[in-house]
């Protein structure tokens, strides 16, 4: 269920009276109520947020419940039009990517709603609500895996994590900003392994979806950038590079990769490292002309004041 811009509601948003914020359109899932969903987004920003950038995001606890609150960084110049009345808003993206996942038996933090600040015309602010995962619950990043040479596990969940990329992709879905930091690992006990199996045997679509006896379970997170459709075995491999990974531990997530697609191990691994390789050489080229901009810049000013 959504409102529309203008609704009007009995709470006190102290955030929208100080940045002027006029309207505001709410979503909210089934059985969330959509002044509660407010009451969510007002309430974050009191609080110390788990990660700041170009967006933010506040971990709270909410009437029993672990929530996450983004919020995505306000649009400059004509973005503030293009998502208030072109595009739909990075909010609401993420709602209904986590939702299409969801729907296809994939695992992510389940979406509670969205809201958008602004007018008809032009976005201002916009806010997305799920439930959050705290490291406490079991769940580490694909990040730490990598990072940790001497984790004794590593390669069970690169090879697994292969496997998961592969099922993904041939349910039609290739997340954009597949980085290790967006990628959760959450292990599993005996009994959960048991269910899993069981819910991927009685979904025929899904039947690739799990491995038997998988010890571990990916979600996905930061989902508003998402492809859905068939993808070509270049864009497949080119989805990987975004791990940044090493050779060796690209190698290792390819042979899990391997064991689901049905392609040579040697013509992924190729067309994987040429993809990873050919990334990273791009990313260095533009950091070294970015360096050298700003040193050209440096000494290009003045260090004082003028002769």
């Amino acid at each position: 269920m959504s409102l529309g811009f203008g609704a009007k509601f009995g709470v006190t948003m102290p955030f929208a009276a100080e940045s002027g914020l006029r309207g505001v359109e709410v979503h909210a899932a089934a059985g969330v109520a959509q002044l509660e969903l407010l009451e969510v987004c007002d309430a974050a920003p009191t609080g110390e947020p788990i990660y700041t950038g170009r967006n933010t995001i506040w971990a709270l606890d909410w009437r029993g419940r672990s929530l996450a609150v983004k919020a995505f960084g306000i649009p400059w110049g004509i973005r503030k039009w293009i998502y208030g009345s072109l595009r739909a808003t990075k909010a609401k993206r993420s709602f209904e990517n986590a939702s299409a996942l969801l729907a296809l038996g994939l695992h992510t933090p389940k979406p509670l709603g969205y809201a958008e600040f602004g007018s008809r015309t032009c976005l201002l602010k916009s806010f997305y609500v799920s439930e959050y995962l705290p490291s406490s619950s079991g769940v580490f990043p694909l990040r730490d895996v990598l990072l940790d040479a001497n984790r004794p596990d590593r390669e069970v969940i690169l090879i697994a994590f292969g496997r998961y990329t592969c099922q993904l992709h041939n349910l039609g879905v290739l997340h954009r900003d597949y980085s290790p930091g967006n990628i959760l690992v959450m292990p599993l006990g005996g009994e959960e392994r048991t269910a899993q199996d069981h819910e991927a045997l009685s979904l025929p679509a899904l039947e690739m979806r799990s491995s038997p006896s998988s010890a571990y379970r990916f979600e996905l997170v930061d989902v508003n950038r998402m492809s859905f459709g068939a993808f070509s075995l270049q864009q497949r491999m080119n989805n990987l590079r975004l791990l940044w990974a090493d050779d060796d531990d690209l190698r290792t997530v390819v042979s899990g990769y391997a064991e689901v697609f049905e392609q040579p191990m040697h013509t992924l691994l190729q067309t994987a490292l040429r993809a990873s390789q050919g990334h990273k050489a791009k990313a260095t080229r533009e950091e070294r002309l970015k360096n050298s901009l700003r040193a050209w810049l440096g000494k290009g000013s003045p260090a004082g004041g003028s002769t």
